[in-house]
């Protein structure tokens, strides 16, 4: 949404400074512009990707399967966008 905001408020832009407090544990934690651009941009990506998804939704398909193959190359992309955690190590598992 900053991005958004530097982009169509006239006198709005500069570098991006971040600053969160977690809900939690109250920690502070500050971004810099270096931290703040690559997840900006990721989430564009994804915002992209989504939107792609809308698009191809809104079609007429012949078939459920049609649909479901399409569906699956349009979300191939939000797998690299995607953060997902390392699965914890079990016992055993170096």
């Amino acid at each position: 949404m900053i991005d958004q905001v530097k982009k169509h408020v006239e006198g709005c832009g500069g570098e991006t400074q971040l600053v969160t407090i977690g809900s939690e544990d109250g920690r502070i934690e500050n971004f810099s512009q270096d931290k703040v651009k690559p997840e900006t941009e990721r989430l564009q990506s994804i915002d992209a990707a989504a939107r792609h998804i809308l698009g191809v939704t809104i079609g007429i398909f012949n078939s459920e399967e049609q649909f479901d193959i399409l569906l699956k190359d349009t979300c191939k992309p939000l797998y690299k966008l995607a953060k997902i955690a390392d699965k914890p190590k079990t016992e055993g598992q170096k």
